[in-house]
């Protein structure tokens, strides 16, 4: 019985509702920390207008609305080498520099563009943000490839 991994792998990426559920929650958890803490240090007021930019860009990406979001992976054999499709049309060719998987739950990969040697992007895949079974084999694609 053969046990390789198939030719190509797609995967067409959903918004994760547990992502957005933790990215809020982190949110909130900061916004709650610097409220608590200015009470007693004025000047961390300051730090609000970051958290609130910064939970619009998280929830941005989080939702796949950003122009720079990644929505659908291609990875043939088993090479480090993949392209990605975001949502403003770019196909991006690259490779898979690490990859991080957290039981059946999240994949985390970090992904480095061809033309650009020190610039990379994480891409954090829970398991509602793609089908069981795309989700399966990119777990298994990562333990055959060690990656």
């Amino acid at each position: 019985m053969n046990h390789a991994p198939a030719a190509v792998l797609h995967c067409r990426i959903q918004p994760s509702r547990r992502l957005r559920v933790f990215s809020i929650f982190v949110h909130i958890t900061a916004l709650a920390v610097v409220v608590t803490l200015a009470w007693h240090r004025p000047w961390l007021w300051l730090l609000l207008p970051p958290i609130a930019v910064s939970h619009y860009l998280c929830s941005r990406r989080v939702r796949l609305a950003s122009p720079a979001s990644i929505h659908a992976l291609r990875w043939e054999g088993t090479s480090p080498e993949l392209e990605w499709y975001c949502r403003d049309g770019r196909i991006v060719r690259g490779q898979l520099v690490s990859a991080l998987t957290l039981g059946g739950h999240t994949v985390v990969l970090r992904l480095r563009p061809a033309n650009r040697r020190l610039a990379t992007s994480a891409l954090c895949l829970p398991a509602d943000s793609l089908d069981p079974d795309t989700h399966r084999r990119l777990r298994v694609r990562l333990t055959v490839c060690n990656l």
